[in-house]
């Protein structure tokens, strides 16, 4: 039963009931660095890219993937899941989030690479593009979603359904891309 007097939930009874503020990314927490410190911490991984995919392909124009490294001390605000945001939200914060990111890159795959080669290959091929214009060798990636789509270029990756929604530099990626 609602404990405010518009009928609402209070924070601790959403909690209790597995939705609303830890798992709305819109009006919960945003994005953190948890998964890139514990990266840090437990195996020594210093560059840590956050990378996701956008856009659908052959039937949706190119397939894009963005690759973002984001500095452990600071961070931008607003910075959330792009789909999250208007087209308005993420043209405005693109160039914030681009000087932000100590490294970044968005490769593409083409309506003809991905009709040709599959789209499981056309996203391989796109994250590989986004992580080789990085210009540094990152030690770890943390991709959104159950699939590894960026090995073997990056040696060591964490896959994490709804990063982009939970993992900032994953957020990031997604809104360079």
């Amino acid at each position: 039963m609602p404990s405010t007097a518009d009928g609402r939930a209070t924070r601790d009874e959403a909690r209790r009931c597995g939705r609303g503020w830890e798992t709305d990314p819109v009006r919960g927490r945003p994005p953190t660095r948890l998964l890139e410190r514990a990266l840090r911490d437990d195996h020594g991984f210093d560059l840590v890219v956050g990378v996701d995919e956008v856009g659908r392909g052959a039937w949706a124009g190119p397939l894009a993937v963005g690759a973002a490294i984001v500095p452990l001390d600071r961070r931008v605000n607003g910075v959330r899941d792009s789909k999250l945001l208007s087209e308005r939200d993420r043209e405005r914060l693109f160039d914030r989030v681009a000087g932000w990111c100590v490294a970044w890159g968005v490769g593409f795959a083409s309506e003809t690479e991905c009709d040709e080669l599959g789209m499981s290959a056309a996203q391989k091929l796109a994250a590989t593009r986004a992580i080789d214009q990085l210009g540094v060798e990152p030690d770890a990636a943390v991709v959104d979603g159950r699939w590894d789509f960026v090995s073997p270029r990056v040696g060591h990756v964490e896959r994490k359904v709804r990063a982009d929604a939970t993992c900032l530099p994953v957020a990031a990626a997604s809104i360079l891309a």
